[in-house]
């Protein structure tokens, strides 16, 4: 005898139904007007704290055409917090509430942009002290490096169009002299 298999009920043809907004989640908090946007960051974002974080965020908008995109101060004008575009990067700009170190060695921030050599110039001329003259480098790019008026160290470049044998001799001369002092 066969055995019969049992088959799904069939549901009626479903109409069409209007467009809705979906349901709120119950418990789910409500947004308060005073909140500030959440603007995305990556994994690891740069945050400077230098003094006066507000002439630094004006520098680094003239010089780099970074956009500002959120700034939060205290009652007495110091920024707590202030988040900067410069390209497809954020990065946090905030007063030093405690004396920040004299030096800064380890902590460079790189910009690779095709206008780097325009804003070396603003840099420069916007008080940045020259640490690495921007010029062509033995690994193909125009590079240089510079402490700017806050003393933030930045290194910028581009790639350059350079012969094997031109990129050969940069690097006999860089080995020659051995690495900069920041």
């Amino acid at each position: 005898m066969a055995k019969k298999v049992a088959q799904p009920a069939r549901k009626p043809a479903a109409k069409k139904a209007a467009a809705k907004k979906p349901a709120a989640r119950k418990g789910a908090p409500k947004a308060k007007a005073s909140t500030p946007p959440q603007i995305p960051m990556r994994n690891v974002t740069g945050q400077l704290v230098v003094s006066p974080a507000k002439d630094a965020i004006e520098w680094y908008k003239r010089v780099f055409a970074a956009k500002e995109l959120i700034r939060q101060a205290d009652p007495k004008g110091n920024i707590l917090h202030c988040q900067l575009q410069l390209g497809d990067t954020n990065f946090m700009v905030a007063d030093a509430y405690a004396q920040p170190p004299a030096e800064l060695a380890g902590a460079y921030l790189h910009i690779h942009h095709k206008d780097a050599q325009t804003m070396w110039g603003r840099a420069v001329a916007g008080g940045a002290k020259v640490v690495l003259p921007f010029a062509p480098q033995f690994w193909g790019d125009l590079y240089g490096q510079m402490r700017d008026p806050f003393g933030q160290l930045w290194s910028l470049s581009w790639t350059a169009n350079l012969s094997e044998a031109e990129k050969k001799r940069l690097q006999a001369q860089a080995f020659a002299q051995g690495p900069p002092k920041a």
